[in-house]
């Protein structure tokens, strides 16, 4: 069961995140799907990097 609650706290942080790149987007009027598009492309070209975190369970 800890991996469906897992998966649910995953989806709902996406869920948060998503939601508040449209308020943003919204903001500066560009489309959110722009914005991402962006991010990728920007990502995938290396202009831009990540780090990534990882909790311990």
């Amino acid at each position: 069961m800890r991996y469906l609650n897992l998966f649910e706290d995953v989806i709902l942080a996406l869920e948060n995140d998503i939601n508040e790149l449209k308020k943003k987007a919204l903001e500066s009027g560009v489309p959110y799907q722009s914005i991402i598009r962006m991010l990728i492309h920007r990502f995938v070209s290396n202009k831009i990097q990540m780090g990534v975190y990882m909790s311990k369970m």
